[in-house]
């Protein structure tokens, strides 16, 4: 082998070891990322869910109320969808 077959060869040992290193920190953080960590997706996706329970409560009043109201027989709840 020559020298210019050598150095090719050391410097894909070297790429070859750079990837397994790269692989085994990525695999290190997965092992080690907490499973029970709330992410900004989540925290978010939970303030948007309670909003809307919240909203839809008030609006479930809102109709409820409008609707017992209502002289006209026959009208129904919007909000449960009996008519």
């Amino acid at each position: 082998m020559n020298y210019t077959q050598l150095e090719i060869m050391a410097d894909l040992n070297r790429q070859r070891i750079h990837e397994q290193i790269a692989e085994l920190r990525l695999q290190e953080e997965a092992i080690s990322r907490d499973p029970d960590r709330v992410d900004l997706f989540s925290s978010a996706m939970y303030r948007l869910a309670n909003w809307m329970v919240a909203a839809g409560t008030s609006l479930r009043q809102r109709y409820e109320k409008s609707c017992l109201e209502c002289p006209q027989p026959g009208s129904g709840n919007l909000a449960t969808g009996r008519l």
